[in-house]
């Protein structure tokens, strides 16, 4: 299994190099290596190892993998509880659509369903000086808090989500929630007009098994944008902009 798994990662880099180039993909490698012995670090004090949360993904997987649904209030439990995010070596959304759209170092900006974080400080490094943590899962907050910590870092992690955001992103998040068009709608009001939010799923297609976490898109997302007032940037990458208040 180890032996598959670098396999797979190294077609995974070889793909990345030939997208972005080597420099950035060795500076992806050696930023997640080091976010690993961060995580490794902290789940001492917890009295935890990673091969331990990563069997509870696997068992928990194991467990539901079979079933053809999970009640809404059993999958919030497993999120909130169990399924951490654990780092791993694929390269940041912020790299990419910084490179696309312009945004003010002063901005304030949310990640919603954030996980263990690598957006956020990601952005950090590179200026950016508003930037809010959004998380339920308990274990990744406490590693985001003790990496607060650790590097003297300014991301703020928030209990709820405030208003007046000059750009959202959320990304693999609403697939895993149920009434994600109340969550949506709700976001909507709290970015700015003219605001920015970015934006990535993967729910599972209709009448199709994917994954046990997966919720099915019931209501498209697109029309749910325009319906909203947003503009499409970016068909393929879910870049919206907010052009009048809902």
């Amino acid at each position: 299994m180890v032996m598959a798994n670098a396999i797979l990662l190294e077609k995974f880099h070889a793909k990345i190099i030939q997208m972005c180039g080597k420099e950035l993909c060795d500076k992806w490698i050696k930023e997640h290596q080091q976010r690993q012995k961060d995580f490794e670090e902290f789940l001492k004090t917890k009295n935890l190892t990673l091969d331990y949360v990563k069997k509870i993904r696997e068992e928990i997987t194991e467990e539901f993998g079979n079933k053809e649904q999970i009640s809404p209030d059993k999958v919030k439990e497993l999120y909130v509880n169990f399924l951490c995010e654990v780092p791993a070596h694929y390269p940041f959304h912020s790299e990419e659509f910084l490179k696309k759209i312009e945004i003010n170092k002063n901005a304030k900006i949310l990640d919603f369903g954030s996980g263990i974080g690598q957006e956020l400080f990601n952005l950090e490094k590179k200026g950016y000086a508003n930037l809010h943590y959004y998380e339920v899962n308990l274990l990744s907050k406490e590693f985001v808090r003790f990496l607060i910590k650790k590097y003297n870092s300014i991301v703020k992690i928030i209990k709820e989500p405030e208003k007046e955001y000059d750009l959202i992103m959320s990304f693999d998040v609403m697939e895993h929630i149920p009434n994600y068009k109340e969550v949506y709608e709700d976001l909507f009001k709290r970015l700015k007009v003219g605001g920015i939010f970015i934006n990535g799923y993967h729910f599972t297609p209709k009448g199709t098994k994917g994954s046990v976490y997966h919720y099915e898109e019931t209501y498209p997302v697109k029309k749910l944008f325009h319906e909203n007032g947003f503009e499409e940037l970016a068909s393929t990458n879910g870049y919206w902009r907010k052009k009048w208040a809902n």
